[in-house]
């Protein structure tokens, strides 16, 4: 919801006291690929929050929120990409949105990361957050996708021949990662080189933009001024605001709030995160993965996917996630825990498509049927319902999956039939990634396998 720059004068490495007016100057970003740096960032966020709770319409709710994340970090040697590896000091924040306050902080273990820049932001997605552990929850994510990250900005500020008082427009790309944004659609930003004066010069940041985040528009306005030491070639202050209208999406609550962000950076230096450590610590060997994990709220099953899944609800023993890809929502998947059996072969196929066709009889036909074992052992049952939704060609994939303890779970897939080929694996993918976590002897009051239904 903050990269280093190195400032080169052109033709020359002394500063006066302060430059003159008809100087040019080339800024350029290197990124602290030779030393470590530690930051330090405040956020807050003062404005509402627009939701829809059980079905109701769009409620207006207040929304708090403060903010610090403090962490060292050093680009890793064997990276020819912006791949910066971190510790975090302290990464928190704390949540009031009008219906309960919540804090959030990083697991333990996950205080190590990997932050990379998407390389193809056709196919990525804005800043990525690698974990060398099984992975980061949602929450986590959430936490660490603040704006201006120093993988990116530094290099948004990069032009050639800027003189005091000179106005010029960032790319598209990089402001669309500063703002955390998937992407622009317009772009009326500009910087501003309004002084250089004892080593330091200073860039307002004005301007509006537009675009897209997963299905949601936004549109915001941004406010700011950084300070750059010449002579050493880094960051050191920034003072960023935005304002940001957010419209609900499929897999979000809109909002409109101002966003304060205030960051700091400590002289950049062989002291901070020595590459000694990184060797020592073997972190360049570690296997890292931006892979996120979900631990249901009984703590019945976890669950690993891929970012473009979201999770919108996560109560007692059912979890809906739904999966956006390139702004579109392409399908849901519902899940929930269910009794355990005796044995995984107690429920049958013809059970299971008895139970499916009760609860699908009005809104299509069943059109086929599978049956396979998982890597983990699990027994999985596979009906496929198509039919039709406001006009819409839409298939129902109905899942039933036990484990040889008899532990269960009910899995809904939702999409639109005439996309099915950009569906296609990615909930096998989901399925594959389960994991049980609690005995059979403590499941829950028995659920019919195919009771969930999805829009």
């Amino acid at each position: 919801m903050a990269n280093l720059v190195r400032l080169l004068v052109l033709g020359g490495l002394f500063f006066s006291p302060a430059m003159l007016i008809g100087d040019d100057f080339e800024l350029r970003s290197t990124g602290p690929n030779t030393l470590g740096q530690r930051v330090d960032v405040d956020l807050e966020i003062r404005g509402n929050v627009s939701a829809e709770f059980d079905g109701e319409s769009a409620t207006n709710l207040p929304l708090e929120v403060d903010g610090n994340f403090i962490y060292r970090e050093r680009q890793l040697r064997s990276q020819k990409s912006t791949r910066h590896i971190r510790e975090y000091e302290t990464a928190s924040a704390k949540i009031d949105y009008g219906r309960g306050k919540q804090s959030f902080t990083l697991a333990r273990g996950n205080e190590w990361l990997i932050a990379d820049r998407r390389s193809n932001p056709e196919t990525g997605k804005r800043v990525r957050y690698l974990t060398s552990t099984s992975g980061l929850k949602q929450g986590e994510l959430d936490l660490l996708t603040i704006p201006a990250s120093t993988l990116v900005w530094d290099r948004m500020l990069e032009t050639t021949k800027v003189a005091v008082h000179q106005k010029w427009t960032p790319n598209d790309d990089l402001l669309a990662d500063v703002l955390t944004i998937d992407k622009l659609q317009t772009n009326e930003v500009q910087l501003e080189l309004t002084q250089v004066e004892r080593g330091v010069a200073t860039i307002r940041i004005t301007g509006a933009a537009t675009g897209i985040v997963d299905d949601a528009e936004t549109e915001i306005q941004v406010q700011g001024t950084c300070e750059f030491d010449l002579s050493a070639g880094y960051t050191r202050q920034l003072r960023l605001t935005l304002q940001e209208n957010r419209t609900i999406c499929e897999s979000a609550p809109g909002f409109d709030a101002v966003v304060k962000l205030e960051m700091h950076v400590d002289r950049p230096s062989d002291d901070i995160l020595p590459q000694t450590e990184i060797e020592s610590t073997k972190l360049n060997e570690r296997q890292w993965t931006d892979t996120l994990v979900l631990q249901n709220a009984t703590n019945d099953f976890r669950l690993r996917y891929d970012r473009r899944w979201h999770v919108i609800a996560d109560q007692d023993q059912k979890v809906v996630l739904r999966f956006i890809d390139a702004n579109l929502l392409l399908g849901q998947c519902a899940v929930q825990y269910l009794t355990s059996l005796p044995s995984p072969d107690a429920y049958t196929l013809e059970d299971f498509r008895r139970d499916v066709a009760k609860t699908t009889e009005t809104k299509g036909q069943l059109v086929g049927d599978d049956s396979f074992t998982t890597d983990r052992g699990q027994k999985v049952m596979q009906i496929d319902v198509k039919g039709k939704v406001d006009a819409i060609d839409v298939t129902w994939r109905y899942y039933h999956l036990a484990q040889p303890d008899g532990q269960r779970l009910s899995l809904v897939v939702t999409f639109d039939t005439e996309i099915a080929a950009r569906f296609e694996g990615v909930d096998r993918r989901l399925i594959d990634s389960i994991e049980f976590l609690r005995a059979s002897s403590n499941a829950p009051q028995a659920q019919n396998a195919s009771s969930q239904t999805t829009k």
